[in-house]
């Protein structure tokens, strides 16, 4: 059996769902439980790329605002 979620199993035997139901029923919630933790370590990941790009283009903004004011103010 893969791996499922042991009290949403009873829960599901309790509320009278065979014992084939049950399991199928957890491991598919586990299986999406799984994938979901998956996205939010991908999430979490792309927040500190975007942290860093910003960072990036509010300095090239500044240098770019520092090049220009050089070159067109006396």
């Amino acid at each position: 059996m893969a791996i499922m979620m042991r009290d949403l199993y009873r829960a599901l035997i309790a509320a009278g769902a065979s014992e084939q139901d049950a399991g199928k029923a957890s491991e598919e919630v586990a299986a999406h439980e799984t994938r979901l933790s998956g996205f939010e370590l991908k999430l979490t990941k792309m927040e500190g790329d975007i942290g860093l790009l910003k960072w990036m283009v509010g300095f090239n903004i500044a240098l770019s605002i520092g090049i220009v004011v050089k070159l067109f103010v006396p």
